[in-house]
């Protein structure tokens, strides 16, 4: 069987991104400047190459202090996202976005490496400040999470006629 991580090499070759391959794993790594902040990211292949993930991984790790606050901001975001989800690592704090797409086959189609990762990209810069005011200013988890919602173009998902 042949890998697909030839695809996702190639997809980020063709996008023109600057990344490093890992010597062991099929794992690629780069960073992305959004809107609101810089960031690591990660493309990856996981369970024995049936699953492509892209991370964005925030550039602050929650200080244990504020981890319970972090945590809440993550469940209340994840719960109104369709695709992919927050994570924070309890033990250290990190904090990063996932998105996923399980494989079917050998191929992995470039509109596919592109959605996963547009949609993780965008997911990340839009609720970067809210990570930021959490961490760093206090505000609540509530509050920071009203104000990223405020500030994002609002579309609706679907018209009735």
């Amino acid at each position: 069987m042949n890998s697909p991580f030839p695809d996702i090499i190639e997809h980020f070759k063709n996008h023109e991104w600057n990344f490093t391959q890992d010597e062991e794993r099929p794992i690629l790594r780069m960073g992305f400047s959004g809107d609101n902040g810089e960031w690591r990211c990660a493309a990856a292949l996981e369970r024995d190459e049936s699953q492509f993930a892209f991370y964005s991984i925030l550039p602050a790790r929650a200080a244990t202090d504020v981890r319970p606050a972090v945590a809440e901001l993550v469940t209340r975001i994840n719960y109104g996202i369709f695709t992919g989800g927050f994570e924070m690592d309890w033990s250290d704090g990190e904090i990063r976005m996932k998105t996923s797409v399980l494989l079917y086959g050998e191929e992995l189609p470039d509109e596919m490496i592109h959605q996963v990762v547009g949609l993780n990209l965008t997911t990340m810069d839009e609720y970067f400040p809210a990570f930021m005011k959490v961490l760093y200013l206090g505000v609540t988890p509530e509050d920071a999470l009203r104000k990223a919602e405020e500030e994002r173009e609002v579309r609706p998902r679907f018209e009735l006629n």
